[in-house]
């Protein structure tokens, strides 16, 4: 019954971070780059902890899996923080002074000494804005790989005295290989 007291304390400072943070999302900026990105990541934070909630009074093995749950959706943060990235640097207004440059250089007669200056500054921000775009894809790339080698690593998990155990997940999957045999 120590457990079950356990898990319904982490169930309620769970559910006072979920409305905490729910308030601070509602002052956000509408829109995907900020307040769209925080409420679904808290929407899935609230059904792992609904799931939890479910499970503690049965006192099962499901409340293993809604505490995993509860891991997988606090274990996105990296990525959430990714997005952030993606959708900063997808928004940056490299565009908007590149062509603002482009017309400065335009409108000034062809021989004044500045356009060539100005016209160079014009293809510094469009390489900046491609450097910048790849760099942060290639991060997302890196990012979905490390979270993939933190799922397969799970399938392991350490048990006391040292020694390893499989997961159910990979116990089942030996069973099957076993039969197919």
């Amino acid at each position: 019954m120590n457990q079950v007291r356990v898990l319904r304390k982490f169930l309620n400072q769970l559910r006072l971070f979920c409305a905490s943070a729910g308030d601070k999302v509602t002052v956000l900026p509408p829109g995907p780059a900020l307040r769209d990105i925080e409420q679904a990541w808290l929407d899935d934070l609230g059904q792992a902890a609904a799931k939890l909630q479910g499970a503690i009074p049965n006192t099962s093995a499901d409340a293993y899996d809604a505490l995993l749950d509860v891991r997988t959706v606090l274990r996105v943060v990296p990525s959430r923080l990714n997005q952030q990235i993606f959708v900063t640097a997808k928004n940056l207004p490299f565009g908007i002074l590149a062509a603002g440059l482009e017309t400065i250089a335009g409108k000034l007669p062809a021989g004044e000494p500045s356009v060539p200056a100005i016209k160079a500054a014009h293809d510094a921000i469009k390489v900046l804005s491609s450097t910048i775009y790849a760099r942060v894809v290639e991060h997302k790339l890196w990012q979905d790989i490390d979270n993939k080698l933190a799922n397969l690593t799970d399938l392991i998990e350490p048990v006391e005295g040292g020694r390893r155990r499989t997961s159910r997940c990979l116990s089942s999957f030996r069973r099957c290989g076993e039969i197919w045999k």
